[in-house]
């Protein structure tokens, strides 16, 4: 048995279900002090108080009433959008540029695996490095306005 008094959980406990509250010591301790065995019928006569009351009904949705009055969005131009795309076509572009001026290099570096395949790769990886960037930078984008500055 202890000495001390319950806690407020566990009186909450207890007045809630007191086989729940998986132990023997709260009834033990309660069998012998009244100031807790007031606090545990307190909290009944509260939590049956709180079952009795009628659920709350409401006529109106609240919803659409909130919805109704929020402001529309704004769609604005993104500057920093367009600047990002138009260095993601400018760099595709020197990228095809410094394929096309170098034609003769490169196809001596894939000389084994021939002209279409040294072009697939790079332009397979050009791609993946362009779209990598994008979805970056978009995530990136994201995170400041949740800033909001």
């Amino acid at each position: 048995m202890r000495t001390e008094h319950l806690s407020e959980e566990e009186v909450q406990q207890y007045a809630l279900d007191a086989a729940a509250t998986g132990s023997t010591e709260p009834t033990a301790h309660l069998q012998s002090c009244e100031q807790c065995r007031a606090r545990v019928a307190d909290y009944r006569w509260l939590f049956a108080g709180i079952r009795h009351q009628p659920r709350p009904s409401f006529d109106s949705n609240f919803a659409a009433m909130v919805v109704a009055q929020l402001p529309p969005p704004k769609i604005r131009f993104s500057w920093s959008a367009f600047f990002v795309y138009l260095l993601i076509i400018d760099e595709a572009g020197l990228i095809a540029i410094g394929c096309y001026l170098f034609r003769a290099d490169l196809a001596a570096l894939f000389a084994g695996f021939g002209y279409a395949f040294g072009y697939l790769i790079a332009v397979a990886v050009t791609t993946v490095i362009v779209f990598q960037s994008l979805d970056m930078y978009v995530k990136y984008q994201k995170k400041m306005r949740s800033l909001d500055f």
